[in-house]
């Protein structure tokens, strides 16, 4: 807790520029945002603004709003006791009073309990005061809710989605699919959103000037992608994202061709993610096959969600979605290569290892070559770890869809 009062990196970032609303400075100004933090005596040496650049969008500072008002230490512990609750809370409801996993036994149930908890990358989530792990909390409570809270859901999941869009956005496809949601708890969570929007966008015209903070954050996401979010990085000692560009990036450096493969193969996946919940939506409505086809459905949007877009490393924690379907499938023995693979990958994933496999293998000849394969391998670990669980959960739902077909009938 003390590092994270003191040096939550990802937060001082989100305060900083929540701040800026009430002073009036740039909030994707560098400059602007030191002054403020200097002035909440938080070093200036702690925040390397080549590596945590200002690209929160207008929604996520607005929301963070009343934190501003708090001294910065005070605001951080704020934060980091509304993500340790909000984190116990959806554990709390999946291990131990979901229905889903009352196959499983207590002791494994309690097992995967403390050790998403005490997961590395969580605890940096934690250090770093990043919103992505408060969104994971509120997504695991929404996806295995099985009330008929849909308001309450819709705002939930509204606020996860504001606090880390490309984060939690795609995960609004479990939503659709539960029976206890549908498309009426979508309705209203696009409908909060596009209000919450709306009314963020029009507070920044009229504090900043539309061209003017628009200039500023895409400035700054230009800079991000030359810099630590670059994806054709194959020199640096740490892998650090997770998206599907930054596999391709390692090969290819060219951008348009770069980016023509990646959509290829994003929309390859996409498809095969739609077309198996298409095909698996009839089945989710019956109560006995209903938990075990949304615990798989969750693990599939979750690994997918990874990829389109930039994630860090720790982001990785939205992996540990996969572990209720993967434990379930294992002890009702079905599929039971695709549940021991998936278990794999994600404890593959769960430690930090991988971020430092560069470093233990730098005299290998070649290791820093482009074209070197074995420096592919260490480098790009978790991203490639990442695109595998997506691609066996997926194949997974269109086998499961198909079986349950043919099952239907005979």
């Amino acid at each position: 807790m003390r590092g994270a009062v003191e040096s939550s990196r990802d937060f001082a970032n989100i305060y900083a520029g929540s701040k800026c609303l009430v002073t009036r400075c740039s909030p994707y100004d560098p400059v602007s945002l030191e002054v403020i933090l200097e002035r909440e005596d938080y070093t200036s040496s702690a925040q390397v603004w080549t590596f945590f650049i200002p690209i929160y969008p207008p929604p996520t500072l607005v929301l963070a709003l009343p934190m501003a008002i708090l001294p910065l230490r005070v605001a951080a512990g704020v934060m980091y006791f509304l993500t340790l609750a909000c984190l116990l809370g959806a554990l709390f409801l999946v291990y131990v009073r979901s229905e889903w996993m009352a196959e499983v036994s207590p002791a494994v149930r309690g097992l995967l309990f403390g050790l998403t908890l005490h997961s590395p990358k969580v605890a940096v989530a934690f250090v770093a005061g990043n919103p992505g792990l408060l969104s994971l909390g509120l997504m695991m409570y929404c996806c295995f809710d099985v009330t008929e809270a849909r308001w309450r859901r819709a705002v939930l999941f509204s606020i996860a989605c504001i606090l880390k869009p490309h984060f939690a956005l795609p995960m609004i496809l479990v939503l659709a699919m539960k029976p206890q949601d549908g498309w009426p708890t979508v309705r209203r969570t696009g409908m909060l959103l596009a209000g919450f929007t709306a009314l963020a966008l029009v507070w920044f015209h009229m504090r900043f000037g539309t061209i003017s903070w628009w200039n500023g954050l895409r400035g700054n996401l230009a800079l991000g992608r030359a810099l630590s979010m670059s994806p054709t990085d194959h020199t640096t000692v740490q892998t650090n994202l997770l998206d599907v560009e930054y596999l391709i990036g390692y090969w290819v450096s060219q951008a348009s061709l770069r980016l023509c493969l990646t959509a290829v193969l994003l929309l390859l996946l996409g498809a095969a993610l739609l077309f198996g919940l298409w095909r698996i939506r009839p089945y989710v409505t019956q109560r006995e096959l209903s938990p075990r086809l949304l615990m798989l459905v969750t693990a599939c949007v979750a690994a997918f969600t990874l990829l389109p877009v930039y994630h860090r490393f720790y982001d990785g924690f939205l992996l540990l979605l996969a572990l209720p379907w993967s434990v379930t499938a294992l002890q009702r023995r079905e599929t039971i290569p695709a549940a021991t693979t998936s278990l794999l990958l994600v404890a593959a994933m769960y430690a930090n290892w991988t971020r430092h496999l560069p470093e233990h293998v730098r005299g290998v000849e070649g290791v820093w070559e482009p074209s070197s394969l074995w420096g592919f391998l260490t480098h790009r670990t978790e991203a490639i770890e990442s695109l595998v669980l997506c691609m066996v959960l997926t194949m997974t739902l269109l086998y499961e869809s198909h079986r349950l077909e043919r099952i239907s009938l005979r």
